[in-house]
């Protein structure tokens, strides 16, 4: 918050303090991080969304990263698509809790694109 408070914090700054969060088991406080520059308008770049979608993996929220993924990153004004990375962390927590077939389904159904583009990580090969 003092970071953020003081504007001296950057794309790196952001993806430490998600990952500490992740680590620290702080849902509350990466969703308020996350809600925090939404609200002041701040660009986050891929490797910021990715930190995000792992740090709520990391805390069991695997439905919730899948919605930034499938739904936040298309449509944000960022500019920012999912990358072959944000299917790799989505796929790596969702094959530890037994969910790689829903996973696999929803990327499907809202990126076909992205899911025709990563055959290696959808088959599990990667």
């Amino acid at each position: 918050q003092l970071l953020y408070a003081s504007s001296q914090f950057n794309n790196a700054s952001v993806s430490i303090i998600l990952d500490g969060c992740a680590y620290a088991q702080a849902y509350d406080m990466a969703v308020r991080v996350y809600d925090m520059l939404n609200e002041a308008g701040y660009p986050l770049n891929v490797k910021n969304w990715n930190t995000y979608v792992e740090c709520l993996c990391r805390l069991g929220r695997l439905d919730e990263a899948m919605k930034v993924v499938c739904l936040e990153m298309p449509r944000g004004r960022d500019g920012v698509e999912p990358d072959k990375e944000s299917v790799r962390i989505l796929m790596k927590f969702a094959a530890k809790m037994n969910q790689a077939a829903e996973v696999r389904n929803r990327i499907k159904r809202f990126l076909p694109t992205l899911y025709a583009s990563v055959p290696d990580i959808m088959n599990g090969s990667s």
